[in-house]
């Protein structure tokens, strides 16, 4: 019998080291297959005062990192490139508030989890490597049919899960991501490699 493995992903999709590091967490669990998993996509805002209708990129961009920009711009292509993660950040041109998006994940994890956690993962390819608005709503309702046969308004009307996951959020004392924790107690910061996050999951396994 497989070891059950929980893990709690703290994300946002507009993050991308959020990106970086799912690609990572993914291609760690596709390597360590022998276990048996359930990835929980847990709610973390990095621009929850960003407007509706999202901001500029680079403005957005050089107003939090000033003459760091294009250093920080330049770490995830080079890492994305040896990686070969998809992404194209000269084709993004928003940053979006991604409050509907996130509800939506939540609304499809309780479905099924891994609904959830794929959905997620599609809007970050989408954005990063796809330049896509994922903050506008005509948008998301057009995917999230895609991952259900609910109605996607009586979805998006369901908000509750938010709120579960904020508190999560003080609880663990977060105030970054993306942050990984593993089976309650292994906890890993930062979009760290696929080799430390399956060492970490054996570590995790291990306390089954």
């Amino acid at each position: 019998m497989k070891k059950n493995i929980k893990i709690d992903l703290y994300a946002d999709i507009s993050c991308p080291w959020c990106y970086i590091g799912s690609f990572f967490l993914n291609k760690a669990i596709k390597n360590k297959n022998s276990y048996k998993y359930k990835v929980y996509w847990r709610t973390f805002y990095l621009n929850p005062n960003i407007p509706f209708s999202g901001l500029d990129r680079n403005k957005y961009l050089e107003n939090k990192f000033g003459y760091e920009k294009n250093i920080i711009l330049n770490q995830i292509t080079k890492i994305a490139r040896i990686e070969k993660i998809p992404i194209n950040l000269n084709k993004i041109y928003k940053t979006p508030n991604t409050f509907y998006a996130q509800q939506f994940i939540q609304n499809l994890s309780k479905e099924n989890l891994n609904k959830g956690y794929n959905f997620a993962n599609a809007l970050m390819k989408d954005y990063f490597a796809n330049g896509k608005d994922i903050g506008n709503i005509d948008y998301l309702f057009s995917i999230v049919e895609k991952y259900t046969d609910n109605d996607p308004q009586k979805l998006f009307e369901d908000i509750k899960a938010s709120f579960k996951d904020i508190k999560l959020i003080a609880k663990h004392q977060i105030n970054g991501v993306p942050v990984f924790i593993f089976n309650d107690q292994w906890t890993i910061s930062g979009a760290q490699s696929s080799k430390v996050i399956e060492n970490t999951i054996d570590l995790a396994g291990n306390d089954n």
